[in-house]
């Protein structure tokens, strides 16, 4: 089940609670979102699928948190690749991937979060819906809403 829990810079911010069920993938929104991951180590097995899936949603931009963060961004990478590989494109031409959607990966959950929301763009593309996507068994809804009180409040993550 999703849950939205606020509206900031004019974008719904959605939680959900993926764990191991990529079944949860279906409640993606299909036009104008951004997907926020948040991954560790134990989630690793599971991204290259993941990406493959939530791809076909079709987001605007992937970011990604938590101990796997980088494994998580190179995994939507990847699947961008394949699909465009398997689909026969040239890979090769300069503008090849430029209807990719972007990828970013953050260390810190609490920047990655605002980034999210405040900054992420993906040129005149409108981003409507922020799905926080938590892989892990550790429950981040509190965390999350704590970030949304803090960028609300005026908050800016340090240099």
């Amino acid at each position: 089940m999703t849950s939205t829990l606020d509206t900031i810079n004019n974008r719904e911010v959605i939680y959900l609670d993926v764990s191991n069920s990529l079944d949860k993938i279906s409640l993606f929104p299909k036009e104008n979102w951004l997907l926020f991951v948040i991954a560790d180590k134990a989630q690793i097995p599971l991204l290259d699928r993941f990406a493959e899936l939530s791809l076909k949603h079709s987001p605007l931009f992937v970011c990604a948190s938590g101990e796997a963060s980088q494994e998580a961004e190179d995994a939507f990478d990847d699947a961008d690749l394949m699909n465009r590989l398997n689909n026969g494109e040239n890979t090769d031409a300069k503008n090849a991937f430029e209807d990719s959607p972007p990828t970013t990966a953050h260390g810190n959950l609490e920047e990655g979060v605002w980034f999210a929301i405040v900054a992420a763009n993906n040129g005149e593309s409108v981003i409507e819906k922020v799905v926080v996507a938590n892989l892990t068994q550790t429950n981040y809804r509190k965390t999350i809403e704590g970030v949304l009180k803090k960028i609300k409040s005026g908050w800016l993550p340090a240099d």
